[in-house]
């Protein structure tokens, strides 16, 4: 059966987001769907599952009986946040009578994009919004900031560039905040200028 490439994932300026690629370049038999995502791999798993027969076939311990077809190796950074969901992602597939190749915890997020180019991994943890430091000139761009504009707009930049598909963004966002003590927090103190002028003032 012919193997395609799907899509599942979140949406947020920031969010983790998950992605499908088959390298243009891999024999069509060995051709692996590259995913970049969170929980979202339900379509992933069912067109794997597909391609490599019934996905029903146990084993004699009752877990499902690895299917014919590649190895999917899964990528992560070295941070908890990414080893974690790397790990799901793995039993997930697992689960499913996919066989997989642990490759968490490999590197910085230069070092996990640029394996995932190379065709080093199949599949990764990403945010939709880091899209803008994959591509020259989008930096900056405002729809960045938004949830469904940066989704978009990264899905469209790596099909268009590296034949990378972006699957459905998942329901997470990916923010950061600085969080006080009642006794600390200065009053209608809302955001970090509010709080630097706070403090430049109390540590004169």
């Amino acid at each position: 059966m012919k193997r395609t490439a799907t899509t599942v994932l979140p949406s947020a300026p920031d969010p983790a987001s998950a992605r499908v690629r088959v390298s243009p370049t891999a024999p069509p038999l060995t051709r692996i769907p590259r995913l970049v995502g969170l929980l979202l791999v339900t379509v992933l798993i069912l067109g794997l599952a597909a391609c490599g027969g019934s996905a029903t076939t146990t084993a004699g311990n009752g877990a499902p009986a690895p299917q014919e077809g590649p190895v999917v190796r899964v990528g992560s950074l070295l941070d908890s946040e990414g080893t974690l969901l790397g790990s799901m992602v793995i039993q997930m597939l697992d689960a499913n009578g996919i066989k997989t190749e642990d490759k968490t915890k490999l590197g910085t997020p230069e070092i996990v994009r640029a394996a995932l180019l190379a065709g080093e991994i199949d599949a990764t943890i990403d945010y939709t919004g880091s899209g803008q430091y994959y591509h020259e000139g989008e930096e900056g761009d405002p729809k960045w900031k938004n949830a469904s504009q940066a989704y978009e707009a990264i899905k469209k930049l790596d099909k268009d560039t590296n034949d990378i598909d972006w699957l459905d963004a998942a329901p997470a966002i990916n923010s950061e905040y600085i969080a006080t003590t009642p006794r600390r927090s200065p009053r209608r103190k809302r955001t970090a200028e509010d709080l630097a002028a706070y403090v430049k003032r109390v540590a004169r």
